[in-house]
C-alpha cells in the first residue's frame, strides 16, 4: 500500500508561529517543530528543527503518553512502536539501557546492604 506524505513548513525570522500543511490541505500553527528521518541501510539521517524546542520537546512527551491511546483509537501501532524504539534508543545511548530486567527484591537488599541498618520494605 502506498502512501503519500507531504509536508509544507512555513517558517519566518522573528515570527513565533510555524505554519505547518498537509497534502490533504489542513493546516495547524505550531510554536516548534522538528523533522527526523534516517536510512539506516545507507547511512543516512536528517534533522532540521525551528522555532521553540521546548515545545517540541514538549510534543515528543505527549506523543508517548498518547500514542499508545491513538493506536488503540485507529488500529496503527506505528506511534506505539516509535516510542518504545524511540526511549530504548534513548537508554542505550545515555548508557542506562539495561538487557536484564530489574527485580525489586534484589534492588531492596542491595540497598538495605549498601545503607546498613535501613529497612527499605
Amino acid at each position: 500500500m502506498k502512501k503519500t506524505l507531504s509536508i509544507l513548513v512555513e517558517t519566518e525570522d522573528g515570527v513565533e508561529i510555524i505554519t505547518i500543511t498537509d497534502n490533504a490541505g489542513n493546516s495547524v500553527d505550531l510554536s516548534g517543530v522538528m523533522i527526523i528521518g534516517s536510512c539506516f541501510r545507507q547511512q543516512h539521517f536528517y534533522m532540521a528543527g525551528a522555532g521553540d524546542h521546548r515545545e517540541v520537546a514538549f510534543a515528543f512527551g505527549e506523543g508517548i503518553s498518547k500514542g499508545v491511546s491513538f493506536a488503540g483509537i485507529t488500529g496503527d501501532s506505528w506511534y506505539v512502536d516509535f516510542y518504545h524504539r524511540l526511549l530504548m534508543e534513548m537508554a542505550r545511548r545515555t548508557g542506562t539501557h539495561n538487557h536484564e530486567e530489574a527485580n525489586p527484591q534484589n534492588i531492596l537488599d542491595r540497598w538495605e546492604k549498601e545503607d546498613g541498618k535501613k529497612k527499605w520494605h
